[in-house]
């Protein structure tokens, strides 16, 4: 999906992402959101670089952000393995590694990820090949014994669990944290970081809610401050997950949930930085 200064989204078809998607496929929609309906002041200078439907029904989009980063956005139904906790947080998977993962291998690989890559493997001065990662959304992953890789529901037991134990292993000091209902509700902007991670469990019976992402900052950062960069409708029973990869500029990030429809039921909101 792209970035755009919106004031307005509309809400994401839940049939893309609760239908049965065939992972063997080699089409994919370019965007989860359809950016014909939003009411938009400007486009920015971002691209949908793919997206990728997965076995559960999710789905993973990788974004160029500009200033070498790339976002990476899952949205998967409560219950389901999460790509980006396996492979990004376990594995230390790059962008291009989560791809190859779970792209079907017909598909063509994106030339920004492969760039983007070798650049995180020039800086880090480790071997520049991408690693052969596997990802099944469905069956018996092995369990890391420093982070919790379990399928995580929209309960507070559960995500609340799952949200201290994330940010206490990875040793994110930075982290904010709603549970509620609340029609409105905004956490803060990070400080200042290369690196941001954002989430929202949305545990409403049948109303969706807007998942809004936004970045400020002096460095070039994709939006700008009070007007919004990037909002997406979260169906009910669904966990999104937005992370910002090797971002060479410093930005700061806020993510918050604003109805522009009716709304109810409650959700989570999580926003942590290293």
């Amino acid at each position: 999906m792209q970035f755009l200064q919106q004031r307005f989204a509309r809400l994401l078809l839940p049939a893309l992402l609760l239908c049965a998607c065939d992972m063997a496929s080699s089409e994919a929609p370019s965007s989860l959101l359809d950016a014909d309906e939003l009411a938009m002041d400007e486009e920015l200078d971002t691209e949908t670089i793919a997206t990728v439907i997965l076995e559960s029904g999710g789905a993973v989009e990788f974004t160029n952000i500009g200033s070498g980063g790339i976002a990476v956005y899952e949205q998967i139904p409560e219950g389901s393995y999460s790509p980006v906790e396996i492979l990004m947080d376990g594995e230390g998977a790059t962008p291009l590694e989560v791809f190859l993962a779970i792209a079907p291998p017909e598909r063509e690989v994106p030339e920004v990820l492969t760039a983007a890559h070798a650049r995180f493997a020039a800086e880090q001065e480790i071997d520049a090949e991408p690693r052969a990662l596997t990802f099944t959304s469905n069956n018996g992953l092995r369990s890391l014994t420093y982070l919790d890789i379990d399928p995580v529901d929209c309960s507070l037991p559960a995500d609340g669990a799952w949200f201290d134990t994330w940010w206490t292993v990875m040793n994110w000091g930075w982290h904010k944290y709603y549970r509620g209902s609340a029609t409105n509700k905004s956490i803060p902007y990070t400080p200042y970081t290369h690196t941001w991670q954002g989430h929202m469990c949305n545990s409403a019976i049948s109303s969706t809610r807007l998942f809004r992402v936004d970045s400020l900052g002096p460095s070039p950062c994709p939006g700008i401050g009070g007007s919004f960069a990037w909002a997406i409708g979260v169906p009910p029973g669904h966990r999104a997950l937005y992370r910002v990869w090797n971002l060479s500029s410093e930005c700061r990030w806020l993510a918050e949930t604003t109805s522009i429809w009716p709304v109810s039921g409650s959700y989570s909101l999580g926003s942590t930085k290293p």
